[in-house]
């Protein structure tokens, strides 16, 4: 039997929000912009004020024009680290990060 009530998940205490925050500023911009305040990275039930703006066609465009960019931003750092190989930018990006601590 599984028992999915005992997983326990255990985090180094970088949230969701603080990483986003850090790892796609533009994205984290166009959130503060939108909710009208940076509150949002440390409480994240403040994200839902997204949804009001979800029909917005303005907002729809700002919101794909950072995912664009972001999604530009790897294909040329995927095209460097593989010798130029072009990359399909229709593609759906599937990435993973698993950070190797130093001690293991």
């Amino acid at each position: 039997d599984i028992f999915p009530e005992k997983f326990q998940n255990k985090t180094n205490g970088v949230t969701q929000r603080r990483w986003l925050a850090q790892c796609n500023p533009p994205l984290a911009s166009l959130i503060t912009e939108t909710l009208g305040t940076e509150a949002w990275v440390t409480h994240l039930d403040l994200l839902q004020g997204l949804r009001e703006h979800a029909e917005d066609e303005a907002f729809q465009q700002k919101w794909s024009e950072v995912k664009k960019k972001a999604k530009t931003k790897l294909a040329l750092m995927l095209q460097d680290l593989n010798g130029g190989a072009e990359v399909n930018m229709d593609a759906i990006f599937d990435v993973q990060v698993k950070r190797i601590h130093e001690y293991k």
